[in-house]
C-alpha cells in the first residue's frame, strides 16, 4: 500500500542537499528544492518516505523501519497529519 500526501508547509528542522565527493572531501552543491509531496512506500519489510516534485518526480527519498517511522518523518518536516494521508491507487 503508498500513501501520499500533500506538502503544505516546509517547517525547516532538516535540510536535504545534493553535494560531490571531491578527493577526500564532501562538497555542498546547495540545498534540493522543497517538495509539493510525500509518499510512503513498502521497501521490503521497511518503507520509503518520497519526496516528490509538483509533477510527482523524486527529489530524493528517506529509509524508515516502521510506517509510524516514516508518517513522524514526515509531521516532523512537514507538519503532515494522519488526516493528511490518502491511499495511492495501484
Amino acid at each position: 500500500m503508498k500513501l501520499k500526501a500533500k506538502v503544505v508547509k516546509v517547517l525547516g528542522h532538516t535540510r536535504h542537499a545534493r553535494g560531490r565527493i571531491e578527493g577526500d572531501h564532501v562538497v555542498d552543491e546547495g540545498a534540493l528544492p522543497a517538495p509539493a509531496w510525500v509518499q510512503i512506500e513498502p521497501d521490503g519489510d521497511a518503507y520509503l518516505l518520497l519526496y516528490l516534485d509538483a509533477n510527482g518526480d523524486p527529489i530524493t527519498d528517506t529509509w524508515h523501519q516502521t510506517l509510524d517511522d516514516a508518517k513522524g518523518q514526515a509531521e516532523f518536516e512537514f507538519g503532515t497529519t494522519e488526516q493528511d494521508w490518502k491511499t495511492v491507487p495501484e
